[in-house]
């Protein structure tokens, strides 16, 4: 990423190329930003996805402790 004099950053892919007389050269492509849309939909998407797996790992945790619990305690008599 390259910042310019106006602070706007711009992304750039450098290419290398090969010219008649055998020699390389070295030329820096600024990329488009026309995915920009489908990045912030993928990103909010794992956010939301990997909430949600997580959200259920925790209640299966207590779900789990929970039903052990009832296993190993000992019922009281009447109060």
């Amino acid at each position: 990423m390259i910042e310019d004099k106006e602070n706007h950053f711009y992304f750039y892919q450098t290419s290398w190329y090969y010219k008649l007389d055998r020699s390389i050269t070295y030329k820096l492509d600024k990329k488009k930003r026309e995915n920009w849309k489908l990045a912030g939909i993928t990103l909010v998407t794992a956010i939301i996805t990997g909430w949600a797996l997580d959200s259920i790992l925790i209640l299966g945790i207590m779900l789990a402790s929970g039903l052990l619990f009832g296993f190993f305690a000992e019922e009281e008599e009447g109060l």
